[in-house]
């Protein structure tokens, strides 16, 4: 079974309304796919927490559209923060190596941390419409981890491939 991560900018996008009609149609057709039991979605604790930093006075909307989808499992959370001591010589601390690679590659310190936590759950999939910093690297982040970051129009057309 395909499983796909779903971005934070996708509960945004709706809160907001700023999906476009094709972003909109294929995040339906992708919910549809999950209802029939032919696709597996998850997201994961980061973007319940992005959500919580959102202004109170906007954050209404998110929230109602992130609980509709609350059904959507979270995935299983691995630390992302530096607290790992390391022994030996020198002391300090290391970040796991894919979440090291991802904060080097990426703007967002919270985008790497979705797509890592995609990637520790084995996800195949991770959809966004963050096109400016996730979508515009979807090939090295497929080197760093094997999770394929794409459009939810893309997913749809995985999907009717697979299904």
């Amino acid at each position: 079974m395909l499983t796909a991560y779903l971005d934070t900018c996708i509960v945004s996008g709706l809160a907001k309304e700023d999906l476009s009609p094709d972003e909109l149609e294929a995040l339906r057709r992708i919910l549809e796919e999950r209802k029939q039991g032919n696709v597996s979605l998850v997201t994961s604790q980061v973007a319940k927490e992005e959500i919580e930093r959102i202004p109170e006075e906007h954050r209404s909307k998110h929230e109602i559209i992130y609980n509709l989808l609350s059904d959507v499992p979270v995935a299983r959370a691995f630390r992302t923060d530096p607290s790992l001591p390391l022994m030996g010589v020198g002391g300090g601390v290391r970040l796991h190596p894919i979440l090291a690679k991802l904060n080097a590659l990426l703007p967002d310190e919270a985008d790497a941390r979705h797509i890592y936590q995609a990637a520790r759950n084995s996800v195949q999939y991770f959809v966004t419409t963050d096109a400016r910093t996730i979508l515009a690297h979807w090939e090295r982040i497929e080197d760093i981890c094997q999770v394929k970051a794409l459009s939810p129009q893309e997913f749809v057309k995985i999907i009717s491939h697979a299904v």
